[in-house]
Order: C-alpha cells, then sequence, then structure tokens
C-alpha cells in the first residue's frame, strides 16, 4: 500500500528509523534519551490507565505526583493513590520478562495497594462497560486458569482469551436472538 500523504514515508524508511531505535536502545540502555522516554512513556500510561476510569488527576500532575511521590492536596487521597499505585505497578511489570496469572493478580495488588481487601485477588462483583457487563466474577478464576494453561502466553494469549470470551457471548446473544424469532 502506497503513502499518498507523504511519500518520502515509506515502509523501507520506517523500517530503518525502528531498527535505528532498536540499535540504540541495545547499544545505550542507561541513557538520558532512553530515560525520558521510558518516564514519558510511563506517566502517559499511568494517565491515561486513570483517566479512562474517571480519575480527574492532569497529565502534569500524574507526572509530578510519580517523580515526587507525593500527593496534591487539590485531589483525593484514593486518586492520588491510584496514581502511585499504577505507578507502582508499571515498575513491577517492567521487570517481568513473562505475564502468568500470578503476574496479573500482582500487577492487581500493586494497582490497588491500599485496598488490601480487593489488592491482587480476583473480584467478586460484575462490573459494566456501557451497558455491557465484563466477564462475570464466577468465570473469572476459570478464565484466568485456561491462559494461564495455555501455550499462548503475553499479550497475544490475553488476546486471544479476550477474544474467545467475547465468541462466546456473541453466540449466547444469536441464540437469544433466534429464540426470540421462534
Amino acid at each position: 500500500m502506497e503513502n499518498t500523504w507523504n511519500r518520502e514515508i515509506t515502509k523501507q524508511a520506517l523500517e530503518a528509523e525502528k531498527n535505528f531505535y532498536q540499535n540504540y536502545i541495545s547499544e545505550y540502555p542507561n541513557s538520558s534519551l532512553n530515560t525520558r522516554f521510558m518516564e514519558e512513556l510511563k506517566n502517559s500510561y499511568v494517565y491515561n490507565t486513570n483517566a479512562i476510569e474517571g480519575n480527574p488527576i492532569t497529565e502534569y500532575d500524574t507526572a509530578y505526583i510519580i517523580k515526587s511521590n507525593t500527593f496534591l492536596e487539590e485531589y483525593s487521597a484514593k486518586d492520588n493513590m491510584e496514581v502511585l499505585g499504577s505507578s507502582k505497578a508499571w515498575d513491577y511489570m517492567m521487570d517481568k520478562p513473562e505475564i502468568s496469572l500470578q503476574t496479573i493478580l500482582n500487577i492487581h495488588k500493586h494497582v490497588l495497594f491500599f485496598d488490601v481487601n480487593h489488592a491482587g485477588v480476583f473480584r467478586q462483583i460484575p462490573v459494566h462497560v456501557g451497558d455491557k457487563q465484563i466477564l462475570s466474577p464466577e468465570n473469572i478464576e476459570e478464565s484466568m486458569s485456561q491462559y494461564d494453561k495455555s501455550k499462548e502466553k503475553g499479550v497475544q494469549g490475553l488476546y486471544n482469551l479476550i477474544t474467545k470470551y467475547e465468541h462466546e457471548e456473541l453466540l449466547k446473544f444469536k441464540t437469544l436472538v433466534l429464540q426470540e424469532k421462534k
């Protein structure tokens, strides 16, 4: 597929850029450029992860809280702790070479470090995004155990697990629609 927007940006040019940065990162892993990039990536990840859940802390303030490891008085303690918890979870993820069931529960424990009753355990209450219920509590442990036993780990394995769940939900919906038509 040809880039009609800017003909100077070709697949080969992008591949060359990617190779340049991969080589730079491997040759200079502790350079100030890499350090700054990873800090900005972490700040952006933490901000967006919390913002999508309704946390009102701005991107600038998120970076400040992470860097200073302190609370800002204009936000609630819970909002501040969500930022610090997500930051701790990021640090934990960066040290993990694989994603396992235990890794996921430990990430959850870091995020909810301030809520010991719910941190690092499977949820017991239903969660909805819009009108759609996300994986019911009674199915979480079984689904995660399937993921943990599967040969596909990492992001692809999680994607396959989610896709399988979504497919099963669509089949249930289709069955209901067909039954209603009868």
